[in-house]
């Protein structure tokens, strides 16, 4: 999204720019764009990330009177609040010479390791897309978590935050046991998926040790 004002609820169209054409949201840019949000969200977390907008309309709700205007915000406008806590709030003219976009560099050895936990992620949920319609629903429930959970760890590597250093470990453990173990025998998975995916997970425990001096400095 672009932070510019004038562009600011403009051009949504993510691939194709026929639908702000066809709805009329089409702004031809007349300055380079400074693609943000108005108010970053300060970590590489992306659940976290996704919630964020949620979590400030919930915090706009809290100091409402009536129950009435706690749905009205759902649909209005951004920064619309009623006339009693002053009225809807302008949207702050961005400035890009002070703009600054959230960025946390961690070391390349991070970097390495969290590349690698990412592919090996997304060759776990493409496993999961294609075999889940022969799955319980109590199985994809706890795929789709140790999905989310790998996810939102290699966020938090990327801050180096010392805990989540931690909960990678039993992550890492806990994804060995269940995925490379139990369902073999609780789900029936592929002899031959659950022993790559041992291989690669031991791997990663190995390489976790390795990465503790970068994360504690």
């Amino acid at each position: 999204m672009d932070v510019i004002l004038s562009t600011l609820i403009k051009n949504h169209a993510g691939v194709f720019i026929v639908w702000d054409r066809l709805f009329g949201t089409f702004q031809e840019e007349k300055e380079r764009p400074t693609y943000g949000i108005t108010t970053p969200v300060k970590t590489w977390n992306p659940i976290w990330s996704q919630f964020f907008g949620m979590y400030q309309i919930y915090q706009t709700t809290k100091k409402m009177r009536y129950f009435s205007d706690k749905i009205k915000v759902l649909f209005k406008k951004p920064g619309w609040q009623p006339h009693y806590l002053g009225g809807s709030i302008a949207t702050p003219e961005i400035d890009k010479k002070t703009y600054q976009k959230y960025d946390f560099h961690a070391s390349a050895k991070i970097n390495y390791y969290i590349f690698f936990q990412y592919i090996l992620t997304f060759a776990g949920t493409a496993y999961f897309l294609f075999n889940q319609q022969h799955w319980q629903i109590e199985y994809r429930l706890l795929y789709g978590f140790l999905v989310a959970w790998a996810v939102l760890n290699t966020g938090k590597l990327f801050e180096q935050n010392k805990i989540w250093y931690y909960v990678e470990a039993f992550r890492l453990i806990f994804s060995f046991l269940l995925v490379g173990i139990g369902l073999v025998y609780l789900f029936g998975m592929p002899t031959e998926i659950s022993v790559v995916f041992s291989f690669l997970t031991i791997i990663s425990i190995f390489w976790w040790l390795q990465i503790k001096k970068y994360i504690f400095i």
